[in-house]
Parts: structure tokens; sequence; C-alpha cells
């Protein structure tokens, strides 16, 4: 047998705005989402922050102004989720049945 280690990822995202701050709750989205995976069999291993980038800042601040301050994006997490594998002796593996490019020629059929 061989153990081997799968990976899942899931991404939280929130509201922002006075609409995050009254309807949203964090804790909420962040319980859902992990309370699915364990369901399934998945681990929580790390959760990474989102890093925007100055156009999405940039849009979050107009979307702002646009709606008078009632809602945004917000920054979330990527969740990532691992679980185990076991592989019986004789299982193929996923990675093994991919065959690589060849550079010989190939002739049509006749």
């Amino acid at each position: 047998m061989e153990f081997q280690k799968e990976n899942s990822l899931a991404r939280v995202s929130y509201t922002g705005g006075i609409l995050g701050l009254v309807v949203g709750s964090q804790f909420a989205r962040l319980e859902k989402v992990i309370a699915a995976k364990n369901r399934d069999g998945w681990n929580l291993a790390e959760v990474i922050p989102e890093n925007r980038n100055l156009i999405i800042w940039v849009f979050r601040i107009l979307l702002l102004v646009v709606t008078l301050g009632l809602w945004t994006l917000a920054t979330g997490y990527i969740l990532v989720f691992e679980r185990q594998v076991v592989r019986r002796e004789g299982e193929q593996k996923i990675n093994s049945t991919r065959k690589e490019p060849t550079l010989a020629a190939r002739r049509p059929a006749i």
C-alpha cells in the first residue's frame, strides 16, 4: 500500500460595505465551507488570505462610491484542504496513465 495526500482548494469571499457589516457573517461562511468539506473527508491544512492588487482596490473604491457605500467586494480567504489517499497494489495511478509526447512521425492509415 502506498500513502499519498490529495489536496483541494476552496475560496471564501465576503461582501463589503454597509451590507457586509449588517448582513454578512464571516464566521458563518467559514464554518459552512469547512463543515461541508469535513463531511467529504477533507481536513483543513492552511488558510491563505487573498492578496488583491491595485486594480482591484481601485475597483472596490469605485463600487463603494457608485453604491453610496452599500456594497463592494471584500477580501476573503483561500482554504487548502487535504486528505490521505491509500492506493493498493495493482491500482493505476492517475499520472502514470498519461503518455509522454513523442517526436516520431505518424503515418496515416491507408
